[in-house]
């Protein structure tokens, strides 16, 4: 099945995080051995997402990677996420709030997953880690198929 190419309109230049999360960014990259930090951020927009962690980011903002960076499954992921969060389909292809919303999540997962493996996890192998998230996830979604 082909999809259709993804727009975003007036979509800002760059994605820009709190700028004292720096170190929470390059701390949990050589953690993981992750050879960039656009795949942090995409793993911290899904946990700040699952664990509706939304936070705005402070006013000291820094401007970390060109939108062009992402690709296109990128992308429609995280129109996915401002849509399930904003509910409106007059904004699913708004640029500015799509990443905003994207940001904001970001931010929360950041702070979750620095908290879990860093602050927290020093005492726990990083598989355990895992284990525990994973744990949590199945929990959510069998409560969630009980609904």
């Amino acid at each position: 099945m082909i999809m259709p190419n993804v727009m975003l309109e007036n979509p800002p230049r760059d994605i820009r995080v709190d700028r004292d999360d720096e170190i929470k960014y390059k701390s949990l990259k050589d953690r993981f051995d992750l050879d960039n930090d656009k795949a942090l951020f995409l793993i911290a927009l899904n946990v700040g997402f699952f664990y509706d962690l939304k936070l705005e980011l402070k006013t000291d903002k820094k401007h970390v990677w060109n939108l062009s960076t992402f690709n296109e499954e990128d992308i429609r992921k995280m129109i996915l996420i401002s849509f399930y969060d904003n509910n409106n389909l007059d904004k699913i292809f708004d640029g500015k709030e799509v990443i905003k919303t994207c940001e904001e999540y970001a931010n929360g997962g950041i702070k979750k997953l620095y908290k879990m493996f860093i602050e927290e996890g020093n005492q726990k192998d990083d598989t355990l880690i895992v284990e525990e998230i994973v744990d949590q996830i199945n929990e959510k979604i069998k409560n969630f198929m009980e609904l």
